[in-house]
């Protein structure tokens, strides 16, 4: 399941491959106990993979930002017609994909791939003329017209100039001047941001200011992630001309189209242009949705937004950015809560980044806190981290048993992942009572939540478990809802393996 614990099972050849829990680490082979009156089914040990709560988590090569090439070779593996995983990527990588866009324009390689990325970024980011979208700028380009590709090229020239420091050569390329009229508006407005980014690189803060009020004219129709990172060039511009009114209009403005929108570079962009005597506006936290309102009533506050960076750098499997945001948000906040929250996530990091035997003390004392709400939490992360990170489910599963029946009516995000990671434990002990009942708990809340990927993966796990305890018709029929939940995500089908990979 891609987003709840599992782990590939190694079977011997004439086994079945099943994926339930796993660790960061393997562990020693399993030595079942009997929890129930039936016997225990014999599992091999977990691997080392580990997707866990809260967050999209796992271990992977991209802990910066991946490649242009990466984001094309998953799409281009997106099954089916590929709109609901495309679409998926392009949220989760906007800023990748936003990158892979600029670069199409001078390129002719995989343009129905490129495109459909195109697509589904004009879908997830709204332009409000579908003429002044992505798609537009790109099917300009596959045309064939060499005015277009020209400006393309030139682009292109100045990223290439950035990225050595060559600022002064890159003042001498004009992408605006040979931009045709009837261009596509995001066309004309990348252009004219590349031609303000070299006017700013060079101390010429005026010019970049005009030059990027003109390219924030062609992106108003645009995609808003196209206006929150004009609109904060923009302010940087007004700031460094001591024009602090209007920097200030330009941030608001930035931000109001960032709403949503998970590129944590560009939040983190936000916090240090925000001018001293300007508040967050209320929607300025954008990945909170679930989490305690510790403040009601009030603004959000710099720490809310470090907060959601974390998060959003979680997401993107970065654990250590994680880290350093979670540690930046607890000074910048008053608020007792937040500081306790941001405080356990900090500890969710670390056992993202295997230091699990770290996080554990910070969980132990957060699960004493007077809140409920930070109690509860941290006692089921807790007990399973003792269970993925140091295989100690005879001590984990009871813990996170004892939080969840106390945090029945407190929620919180990756509180049903947490619910489906207890079933897969009780599973690997032996526990087929209560771990599929938890797993089918689990599952119910999926649905409720319509958060897909984790209810097929979900299924699958259900599914590997019943073919190996010799159940082949349970087994078949799990199988086949999970097939049904993947067609309509645009997931891969089929039973999990024991080769299967996880990739944020």
């Amino acid at each position: 399941m891609r987003t709840v614990i599992r782990a590939i099972v190694r079977l011997a050849a004439l086994a079945v491959p099943l994926v339930l829990s796993a660790c960061y680490m393997p562990v020693q082979d399993e030595k079942p106990t009997a929890r129930s009156a039936a016997p225990p089914v014999n599992l091999p040990p977990p691997g080392p993979e580990h997707v866990s709560v809260d967050s999209r988590w796992t271990f992977s090569a991209y802990e910066n930002p991946p490649a242009v090439k990466w984001l094309l070779d998953q799409a281009r593996a997106a099954p089916g017609d590929g709109n609901n995983s495309t679409s998926a990527l392009v949220q989760r990588w906007p800023d990748v994909t936003l990158e892979l866009l600029r670069e199409s324009l001078a390129t002719d390689a995989d343009i129905p791939v490129r495109l459909s990325l195109a697509d589904a970024y004009d879908r997830a980011f709204g332009p409000v003329d579908a003429s002044a979208g992505w798609s537009a700028a790109l099917a300009a380009a596959a045309s064939g017209r060499q005015s277009i590709r020209d400006v393309g090229q030139r682009c292109d020239q100045l990223l290439t100039l950035f990225h050595s420091g060559d600022f002064a050569d890159a003042a001498k390329i004009d992408p605006v001047a040979d931009v045709p009229n009837d261009a596509p508006p995001a066309i004309r407005a990348e252009a004219l941001r590349l031609a303000g980014l070299t006017a700013l690189l060079n101390d010429h803060p005026d010019r970049a200011a005009d030059l990027f009020d003109r390219a924030l004219g062609f992106a108003q129709k645009g995609p808003r992630h196209v206006k929150f990172e004009i609109g904060l060039l923009l302010c940087e511009s007004r700031r460094r001309c001591n024009q602090t009114t209007l920097a200030a209009n330009a941030w608001e403005s930035a931000l109001s189209a960032g709403t949503g929108i998970r590129d944590p570079q560009l939040w983190d962009r936000a916090i240090l242009s925000k001018p001293a005597n300007a508040q967050w506006p209320p929607d300025a936290s954008i990945v909170r949705t679930g989490e305690p309102d510790f403040a009601p009533g009030q603004s959000p506050d710099t720490g809310d937004v470090l907060i959601d960076i974390g998060k959003m750098h979680l997401s993107r499997a970065a654990a250590e950015p994680a880290l350093l945001a979670f540690s930046r948000a607890e000074p910048e906040t008053a608020n007792a809560g937040k500081k306790l929250l941001a405080r356990l996530l900090r500890a969710q990091s670390m056992i993202a980044m295997q230091q699990g035997a770290s996080a554990v003390p910070m969980l132990d004392v957060l699960a004493k806190s007077d809140d409920p709400r930070i109690a509860c939490r941290a006692q089921a992360i807790e007990g399973d981290a003792l269970c993925h990170v140091l295989d100690d489910r005879q001590r984990g599963i009871p813990i996170m048993l004892n939080a969840l029946k106390d945090s029945e009516t407190i929620d919180w995000p990756g509180k049903s992942r947490l619910v489906a990671n207890l079933g897969l434990y009780c599973l690997l002990e032996g526990d087929q009572d209560d771990g599929l009942r938890e797993l089918h708990q689990a599952q119910a809340s999926f649905t409720a939540e319509e958060t897909w990927d984790d209810l097929a993966g979900s299924l699958k796990n259900e599914a590997a478990y019943l073919r190996q305890a010799g159940k082949t018709d349970q087994a078949d029929a799990v199988q086949k809802r999970a097939d049904e939940v993947c067609r309509k995500a645009g997931l891969p089908t089929g039973a999990l393996a024991a080769n299967e990979s996880y990739t944020p």
